[in-house]
């Protein structure tokens, strides 16, 4: 579900691996940071999270420039606080409002600007949308939990381990829109 190289966050051991296909100008995808922050501390080294382009041009025609900025900032090794910026500027991405950001986060600007203006990132943005597509996805924002999809704007994604101390595979239940899933530790 993750290539080599993916922007993960969280060690290649969590017994939960958390692929989320987002885009930078979706509302929804925006809304749902903070309950994922919420996931990484409650949950630390027992969540591993995946980070995959799915920007949806009819909706945001400007998103997929962003999409290919923040891997411009992988290739520095700031690609979580680029994310970080442009989730907390959403819609902001002409050229010098991204300039900006990457100024904001750190990154050698003329690196970034050269990689950015010679569009080499554009194929592998729109390889991640069509694995994500192949996979199901049809909307942002779009997860799946070890392997199994949980989708919707209106996600409320939380770990549960109930009374007691956690189990040793990591379970995880996660909630949509009201109904229960499990998702299995070591689920395809």
């Amino acid at each position: 579900m993750f290539p080599d190289g993916a922007r993960a966050t969280g060690p290649a051991t969590a017994p939960v691996t958390i692929v989320k296909f987002e885009d930078f100008h979706c509302p929804f995808c925006t809304r749902v940071q903070a309950t994922l922050t919420q996931l990484e501390s409650q949950y630390g080294d027992r969540v591993k999270l995946v980070f995959r382009d799915y920007p949806i041009d009819q909706l945001h025609p400007q998103s997929r420039k962003a999409h290919e900025a923040a891997r411009r900032a992988n290739e520095q090794g700031k690609f979580w606080a680029s994310h970080d910026a442009l989730f907390a500027h959403a819609p902001k991405t002409s050229p010098e409002q991204l300039k900006a950001s990457a100024q904001d986060v750190g990154l050698d600007l003329s690196a970034f600007e050269q990689c950015l203006s010679s569009g080499k990132s554009q194929a592998t943005v729109q390889q991640d949308v069509e694995e994500g597509t192949r996979a199901g996805v049809t909307g942002t924002p779009a997860f799946f939990i070890n392997g199994r999809m949980v989708s919707g704007g209106k996600i409320r994604v939380g770990v549960t381990y109930g009374a007691g101390p956690a189990p040793q595979d990591g379970g995880m239940r996660t909630s949509v829109g009201g109904n229960q899933r499990q998702a299995e530790a070591n689920a395809p």
